[in-house]
């Protein structure tokens, strides 16, 4: 009897993981086919051709197949279409890989179970939208990216309020080519660009800001392609986000009788700061030990000198930190 060994390989799916990618080639029109005049709708698709693991990085490999309506002049009804395909190749290293599946993983327990459940209060904009939106929860410190244009199994994207960077308001319109005639929409809405880890500042951290693990690229946030009236939301998101970020904190009263909300963060930041500093004198008096009472008083007391550092950001990472700490 002779006893034979082979080995066997198999391969495991450990789970999802998601980058963004820029796509920088132009792509020309064909010969034949009538020049862009507007966009008036777009669809496209990720075609995976090839995925490999090699000295710890993971290559894949695929096509972004795309098609386009579109018009060709004023007259509503001058009318073209376009198909085609623009090949990619990205590359992420096997723990970022890792990362971002863990990430993704929390983030949409998060949602299931806290964000969509939450019994907080929400502020939609637009409500009901018909391509896409923002949903605010202040008492969880996150907002929702509200994507109808994916259709169904698409992953929510929850984004802390301390991962955004920046933000601004957009509007893309081809300009009228006759004299009296209106421009053309293309479409409308926020922009918001996220805290990289690797170029996160020093007055970043300072506010408490943190970094997104894999969303490298400025999100695009399209409120409509037609409607006006749903673009004026970006508006009123955009100041909904101003007050997030504390963008008129310094404002006083109209005869400047009253200290301006950073004014007031900042005084109790310096009291809390100094309260803490006494209760750690009084805990080393009585041999380093504190009552359950003074204990939160100290966590208070901090908070209020957080809040003060950060611009009053403090208090949405808390929040959005409890919120994790649910699905932990």
């Amino acid at each position: 009897m002779e006893l034979r060994t082979e080995k066997v390989y198999t391969e495991e799916k450990k789970g999802p993981a998601t980058t963004q990618l820029t796509f920088d080639e132009t792509y020309h029109l064909p010969d034949y086919l009538p020049d862009f005049f507007s966009v008036i709708l777009s669809r496209g698709q990720i075609r995976m051709d090839e995925t490999k693991c090699s000295q710890g990085h993971v290559q894949v490999q695929g096509t972004l197949q795309f098609r386009v309506l579109y018009r060709t002049g004023q007259n509503e009804w001058n009318i073209c279409s376009l198909e085609g395909e623009i090949p990619f190749h990205e590359m992420m290293t096997l723990d970022e890989a890792k990362e971002h599946m863990e990430y993704m993983a929390r983030m949409k327990r998060v949602f299931d179970e806290v964000f969509d459940k939450t019994e907080f209060r929400v502020n939609a904009y637009p409500s009901t939208p018909t391509q896409m939106g923002l949903v605010f929860c202040d008492e969880l410190g996150m907002l929702y990216i509200d994507d109808r244009t994916g259709g169904r199994g698409k992953m929510p994207e929850l984004i802390r309020y301390d991962q955004i960077a920046s933000y601004e308001e957009y509007l893309d319109e081809t300009p009228a080519k006759e004299p009296g005639q209106e421009p053309t929409l293309n479409g409308g809405g926020l922009k918001l660009k996220l805290v990289q880890p690797r170029s996160i500042t020093e007055a970043q951290t300072q506010r408490g800001m943190r970094p997104h693990p894999y969303i490298k690229q400025e999100l695009v946030i399209c409120f409509s392609k037609r409607d006006r009236r749903e673009i004026g939301y970006a508006h009123i998101a955009r100041q909904h986000l101003d007050h997030i970020f504390g963008v008129h904190d310094n404002e006083t009263s109209l005869f400047g009788r009253r200290m301006s909300k950073a004014e007031e963060r900042e005084l109790k930041g310096q009291v809390g700061m100094i309260s803490a500093m006494g209760a750690v004198a009084s805990a080393a008096m009585k041999g380093g030990q504190l009552s359950e009472q003074e204990k939160a008083r100290f966590v208070e007391n901090i908070n209020l000198a957080n809040d003060a550092q950060t611009g009053g950001m403090a208090v949405y990472s808390r929040r959005a930190d409890e919120a994790f700490a649910k699905v932990q």
